[in-house]
């Protein structure tokens, strides 16, 4: 090989050095050319997770390979340029999923609870009593109670006529008023007992109000129009936490409380605002003076999971109160009801114009926020958390649809089915429908 070959061989390999090795930097560096432009651009990705797993993906119409498995946690598709894409997840048996992404430079757009909703629905095999109104779930050894126009029905037992009064969160109690007096019935057993003398000898009398206790199966909140305190089933007892005076602590607002494993709320009614008092149920006595002054009256108070006490006003304004620090802070306007995350993390706040979803997590508050002006808003009568924390089911009085919180662009804004009455069981992942005088069911995939 003579000098010119060698030198020509030297230079062509250099070169083949210099831009192989720059061209494996650029790459790595997530620089690709692009054919359509003959342009180099930065490229980025999208994350997919599933549920079920096993759909088909596509991607502007071009099929993915799913690597979403049995150990696979979703699927990685890379390479991509930076433009707006069109994802589609199927599966037979149930709804095709849609969402529009964009892709920025060296980023990852994730799409980590996209919830396929079943295609079909299965019927309970045994019908719900004759004019059911509405039904909720019930652990075992229940399985429904039925609201009917005249009666409660739980299984097969069902309630003579009269006012319900309370029942407890697992079925097991039932309190019926009449007349005079107040009776405690056991469906399991089909017995009942009077419990009016039990009232009445810790002060109780009148028009009593029963409420339940989150996580308590044996108790219950109770208050009339003078005193606040709670009825223990389980010891056949009953404690006045606090009675009120109409010139120091205000008229008690009779049907206004809550309670949780460590406190009790109720609210008074002064002369120009409302008061929120809270209790220490361990020290009974212990009443915080003037925990939460309002304008107006509250028209629900209740506990967050974690402990928070939430207040809605008359005003529809919703405050949070943290009962460590003594802080409170309205956090939603023209509020018709809210919703809990079961962890207390987020509510879910239903308004007259919108739906919002506020966290309480420190440093996540701006990532965690969401608002969504959804198709017939103002038809919208209650939230429903999914159990992955990322869907709502919303009511729209005769039919429930899925949000995805994620869908900002509401894509996969889907009606789920035609519904009077649905209840949804994180349990069993799986929402039940009345419609048309039988209950069809809706199984979730993990």
């Amino acid at each position: 090989m003579n000098t010119r070959w060698q030198t020509a061989l030297f230079w062509l390999m250099a070169f083949i050095f210099v831009f192989g090795g720059t061209s494996i930097v650029f790459y790595s560096q997530g620089w690709r050319l692009d054919t359509s432009s003959w342009t180099p651009q930065k490229v980025g990705a999208i994350y997919v997770r599933s549920f079920p797993k096993d759909v088909q993906i596509f991607l502007d119409d071009e099929e993915i390979e799913n690597d979403s498995w049995f150990l696979g946690n979703g699927t990685l598709i890379n390479g991509l340029y930076p433009k707006n894409y069109h994802l589609r997840l199927v599966k037979e048996g149930y709804r095709s999923w849609d969402m529009r992404l964009f892709v920025e430079p060296m980023k990852v757009a994730e799409v980590k609870y996209a919830l396929l909703i079943p295609e079909e629905s299965e019927n309970l095999p045994s019908l719900p009593p004759r004019d059911t109104q509405k039904f909720s779930i019930l652990p075992e050894p229940f399985s429904f109670k039925y609201l009917t126009s005249d009666s409660l029905q739980i299984d097969s037992w069902k309630m003579p006529p009269g006012d319900i009064a309370f029942t407890s969160l697992d079925g097991r109690l039932v309190v019926r008023s009449s007349p005079g007096k107040y009776t405690l019935h056991f469906p399991l057993d089909n017995s009942s007992t009077s419990i009016q003398q039990i009232l009445k000898n810790s002060g109780f009398s009148g028009a009593i109000r029963f409420f339940q206790i989150p996580g308590e199966y044996n108790r219950a909140l109770i208050s009339d129009a003078d005193s606040i305190g709670i009825m223990d089933f389980e010891r056949m007892m009953s404690s006045s936490y606090a009675t009120t005076s109409a010139k120091t602590t205000g008229i008690l607002i009779s049907d206004i409380a809550a309670a949780n494993g460590s406190s009790l709320a109720f609210a008074a009614r002064k002369a120009t605002s409302s008061v929120v008092y809270i209790l220490n149920r361990n020290s009974p006595s212990n009443i915080q003076k003037d925990f939460y002054t309002i304008p107006g009256e509250p028209k629900r108070v209740s506990f967050s999971p974690d402990g928070r006490l939430i207040i809605l006003d008359s005003n529809e304004d919703l405050y949070t109160a943290n009962l460590i620090d003594k802080k409170s802070d309205r956090i939603a306007s023209k509020v018709k009801d809210f919703e809990f995350l079961e962890d207390g993390s987020r509510v879910a706040v239903l308004e007259r114009e919108s739906i919002e979803i506020v966290s309480f997590l420190k440093g996540y508050k701006e990532r965690d926020y969401r608002r969504f002006r959804l198709p017939g808003q103002e038809n919208i009568k209650g939230l429903i958390w999914h159990k992955d924390g990322q869907h709502l089911f919303v009511n729209y009085g005769n039919y429930v649809k899925l949000l995805d919180l994620n869908d900002t662009n509401l894509d996969n804004y889907q009606k789920v089915a035609d519904c009077s009455h649905f209840e949804y069981s994180e349990e069993e992942n799986t929402l039940y429908c009345l419609e048309s005088g039988r209950i069809s069911y809706y199984q979730f995939e993990e």
